[in-house]
């Protein structure tokens, strides 16, 4: 809708917009594909203006207008407080709590929530999804200066809604701004300990199952139903996902990231990432922001980053090839919550990293983190993030007092300069600063006083210090600009301008989750959604060892074989106070065989004749330190036991003294047990076996997660009760994944597909009339025609599309003469590649295609037409058919420069070009030019200027030669045609003389 003149007018007359902004930029439109696809064409195209009328703003460019006003309404305390997001100790939230004081006196931006703050419970015998919607329905309700009671929370009394003044809060300012919070949550998956929101909710896996799926419609499902599940309970951002390329697999530093990182190339990383980021947006209607992190990447690190500050030791060309590419392809565009054209696939904001970086920081002593140093700011500033910025892209920090940046700002842990710390991260150019364990030790009172003095350190330096306060409002307007587009229910046009503050203006009821929100986390609801967790489970599991054949493994087990499973029941703690629970619980797997496979539903198994173990208790055997009896009645299991079995998370002594049970069992007795069914399901990341420990099992699953649906997975996989065809997204070294650029590259064993693309083609004749050879089918083509062929789709050797921009060599031969048609190598995407040929002259061409060792059968085309022609045909590598994919191609690939598919096209000459007689000939041509100039100059030019003539006459005909057999000098092939071979003669002379006239008249 467009904007009249009259509307602008009273919006400038209500002090909305400033009277000489009445007119702005162009609107933009843009196309979205609506259905789940791993590529999405989100192209903004600017509509061209009236040549009559002045164009009119968009509901951004209002917007924007908007925020400006609201910021000059705001007070030093409102601008600088909506820069901090904290956490906080307990879940009260009354007028004497110390949460309601930081929101009403220091105005925080937002909170971020966690059990183990005890800001709710995932008891068994609590609803936490009504006890966080209470929470934050009465937190977003003290910003609004109400004060809810938890039994009103849910419900609240429509006066107070109409009029929130019966309730203040004490500061009159914060009241009448009504500027909602950001609720932050961390649900990286795999429950305790890194998933916030379990018990009612949908059990996430992590991010590492969906690498191993490699399927991106799976990720994008997932994501639906994590924002669903958060919005429908009033959190809106996720701080996540994480884009970290792990291409660091040891043990000793990988379980830092481990199972909470997507893969290892970069490529895919993008592609399930940009998924995940679009299901949580259309999931939660676009009621939930994502914080992508950790920005630039840390998946390179020498050690564990959260205890000690990483160093990522890679080149600046390297970061943007592998760790930086995930990053630029969800920040192409602004996101969908950010702007009305914005790309549901595009993240709202990026997470910085505690890490350093070698190559852009320098490798001084005392080099602070990337989040913490003015080099993050450099990298914002790259033209790849431009247009996100400009639209609204924030960049929040990590928290900000784990212990790597305790330590990294004193090594002895003696001071804590939260005012220092918190001032570093905002000037390296973070629009959020993330208060979270915010002192030396982790006592609240502590981090309270400090998150208070840090926020009146930033009062006092805005009104003293005009950049710096110029540097807090440009902050303030992205967070802002999230905020309101996170609740505005339709955005105003400049039809409507003049009510514009009114509709800008979010009302608390508008903020306020209701007790229907409530039925979204319904038991038939998160069954539903079960259903695709459990599709990820099943596609995830990996058979690690041996390969992939029924032949390698043993039958399933079988109701006489006897079963012994130990299990890593580690304990696990949501806080500090809170009991413990077993990280798998000892009878987990034998409970599920037991439920699938025993009496009442297949009688595979016999329950009795299932025992199961711990990790600590096989331990004990294996140290010596269990009691007589216990030895005896375990060596008595071990020795009737068929299967034993392991149940493994990660191997870490330090954090779980029993969790290298399994790596001990084999050294000590893994040669003694050679007529025993060994299997260990790997429920963590898949590498913390060695060759020769994996190589003494009988089978070794990976399966990423302990959550409730991926143990059923493991259980079916054992019994064959499902195809396993999960791949590693990352190398597990001693098995036949341990090297993913080659799983990743063209399966040789697999036929490329060939399609002639051409509607008008006449199939299964040939140039006679006669019917075609069933071994190389013909298609009917005449002269003038543009052939199109397609390959594809190109798979690899985990049979998923090859990445985009892998090359596709096509070969194109005329029968009879052997003439080849010069050609570009096409590069893929979605698995495909097309090249088009302008067809000159006739003949039966043949052509096939190869990428790396995988080729393709051959395909006929019989060109209707004269035998020969004036000029060879050239082919043109053409982008895929498909619609093309938004994100940055494999950094691994060829033709990063333009993306996958923008294939320019260049002319190649035919092989025929260059023979021996070129060569003779060019050889002659030179030596008689320079024994010309041997002659002549001789005795008028010093010796070393004759060399250096000579060497430039040789250096150009030479290089000329190698142009002529390239077909790079314009109007050759004509040429070549009527004068083949001696045309070479003039082009060698001509290019020898080029130099030496230069080189006269430059000495001249």
């Amino acid at each position: 809708m467009q904007a009249t003149i009259a509307a602008r007018r009273t919006a400038a007359a209500e002090g909305l917009i400033p009277a000489e902004e009445i007119t702005a930029t162009n609107t933009v439109t843009v196309t979205a594909t609506p259905t789940i696809s791993p590529t999405v064409a989100l192209t903004p195209v600017p509509l061209p203006p009236s040549p009559t009328a002045t164009p009119t703003p968009g509901p951004d460019d209002i917007l924007d207008q908007y925020i400006d006003q609201l910021i000059k309404n705001m007070s030093v305390a409102d601008r600088v407080g909506q820069l901090f997001v904290v956490t906080f100790d307990g879940n009260q939230v009354d007028s004497d709590s110390e949460i309601a004081n930081l929101i009403k006196e220091y105005r925080i931006g937002g909170v971020v929530l966690s059990p183990e703050n005890g800001n709710f419970s995932n008891a068994d015998d609590v609803d936490t999804p009504r006890q966080v919607a209470t929470l934050i329905n009465q937190l977003q309700a003290a910003a609004y200066g109400v004060m809810l009671a938890p039994e009103q929370a849910l419900n609240p009394p429509l006066s107070l809604l109409e009029a929130p003044d019966t309730l203040p809060l004490e500061t009159p300012q914060s009241r009448s701004l009504g500027i909602p919070l950001l609720i932050g949550i961390d649900q990286a998956g795999d429950g305790l300990l890194r998933t916030s929101l379990r018990h009612g909710f949908t059990p996430v896996p992590p991010e590492m199952a969906l690498g191993a799926s490699w399927n991106p419609e799976l990720a994008r499902a997932l994501g639906e139903i994590v924002g669903r599940e958060m919005s429908s309970v009033g959190v809106n951002l996720l701080l996540g996902p994480t884009l970290d390329v792990l291409d660091q697999t040891r043990p000793d530093i990988a379980g830092g990231a481990g199972i909470y990182a997507l893969g290892s190339d970069p490529f895919w990383v993008s592609l399930l990432g940009r998924a995940y980021i679009e299901g949580i947006h259309t999931g939660s209607q676009n009621r939930v922001a994502t914080i992508a992190n950790h920005f630039p990447g840390q998946g390179g690190s020498d050690r564990r980053p959260g205890e000690e500050v990483a160093t990522i030791q890679k080149s600046l060309e390297a970061l943007r090839r592998v760790d930086f590419q995930p990053f630029f392809s969800v920040t192409q565009y602004p996101s969908s919550i950010l702007r009305t054209d914005g790309n549901p696939a595009a993240t709202d904001g990026l997470m910085s990293s505690h890490s350093r970086y070698s190559s852009i920081q320098g490798s001084r002593e005392r080099t602070p983190p990337i989040s913490q140093a003015t080099e993050l700011g450099t990298i914002l500033g790259q033209d790849e993030f431009a247009a996100w910025r400009q639209g609204g892209g924030l960049v929040m920090t990590d928290a900000l007092g784990v212990p790597a940046v305790r330590r990294a700002y004193d090594p002895t842990l003696q001071e804590f300069p939260s005012r220092l710390i918190a001032l570093n991260s905002f000037l390296a150019g973070n629009d959020l600063l993330y208060l979270s364990r915010f002192a030396l030790t982790d006592d609240w009172e502590a981090e309270l006083a400090n998150i208070k003095e840090t926020i009146r350190f930033f009062e006092e330096r805005y009104a003293n210090d005009p950049d710096f306060a110029a540097r807090v409002d440009g902050s303030l307007k992205r967070v802002l600009r999230l905020k309101l587009r996170l609740y505005i229910e339709e955005m105003p046009t400049s039809e409507n301008v003049g009510l514009a503050a009114d509709a800008f203006r979010i009302p608390l009821e508008n903020v306020l989750v209701r007790e229907t929100n409530l039925s979204r986390l319904t038991e038939d609801r998160r069954a539903e959604s079960l259903s695709i967790i459990g599709q990820v489970a099943r596609e995830s599991i990996t058979l690690l060892y041996p390969d992939n054949s029924a032949t390698s493994l043993p039958s399933p087990p079988q109701p006489e074989e006897r079963i012994l499973i130990f299990t890593d029941s580690r304990e696990l703690r949501e806080c500090a106070t809170c009991p413990g629970q077993p990280a798998i619980a000892p009878d987990a797997l034998a409970s599920v065989m037991t439920r699938l496979y025993g009496p009442g539903a297949t009688n595979q198994i016999d329950p009795n004749q299932l025992e199961t173990r711990t990790f600590a208790e096989l331990k004990q055997l294996l140290d010596g330190t269990a009691t007589p009896q216990q030895t005896v009645l375990m060596e008595r299991e071990l020795e009737s036991a068929s299967w034993v079995i392991f149940a493994m998370l990660d191997v870490d002594p330090e954090v779980a003294p029993d969790s290298d049970a399994v790596k001990q069992f084999l050294r000590q007795r893994g040669d003694r047990l050679t007529k025993k069914n060994i299997v260990v399901f790997a429920f963590n990341a898949p590498y913390f076996l060695d060759a020769t420990e994996i190589s003494k099992l009988t089978a070794y699953y990976g399966v990423y997660s302990k959550i409730q649906p991926f143990v059923e997975a493991a259980v079916r996989a054992l019994f064959r009760g499902f195809p396993i065809t999960g791949a590693p997204p990352l190398s597990v070294p001693g098995t036949r994944f341990d090297n993913l650029a080659e799983r990743l590259q063209p399966d040789p064993d697999r036929t490329i597909d060939l399609r002639i693309l051409n509607e008008t083609a006449a199939n299964g004749a040939n140039q006679n009339g006669e019917a075609a050879s069933e071994a190389a089918p013909q298609t009917v083509l005449m002269m003038g025609d543009t052939l199109n062929v397609e390959a594809g789709p190109i798979l690899d050797r985990n049979g998923n599309p090859v990445p985009d921009g892998t090359p596709v060599n096509f070969t194109l031969i005329f029968e009879g003469d052997e003439l080849a048609l010069p050609t570009q190598p096409a590069l893929t995407r979605n698995g495909l590649a097309v090249i088009s040929v302008l067809l000159d002259r006739g003949g039966v061409l043949r052509i096939t295609a190869a990428s790396g060792d995988a080729t393709s059968d051959t395909v006929v085309v019989n060109i209707q037409g004269e035998e020969t022609a004036t000029e060879t045909p050239t082919a043109t590598p053409q982008p895929s058919l498909t619609p093309p994919s938004s994100l940055t191609p494999s950094p691994s690939s060829p033709g990063e420069a333009g993306g996958p598919g923008e294939n320019a096209a260049q002319p190649v000459a035919h092989q025929a070009r260059l023979d021996l007689s070129t060569l003779m000939i060019a050889s002659l041509t030179m030596l008689a030019v320079l024994s010309l100039l041997l002659v002549v100059l001789v005795r008028i030019m010093p010796r070393p200027m004759l060399v250096h003539r000579f060497l430039w006459a040789i250096i150009a005909g030479w290089t000329s030669y190698i142009l002529y057999g390239l077909g790079l000098i314009p109007g050759i092939s004509s040429l070549q045609s009527t004068f083949h071979p001696w045309v070479i003669a003039p082009v060698v002379l001509i290019a020898m003389l080029i130099p030496l006239v230069w080189l006269q008249l430059r000495s001249e």
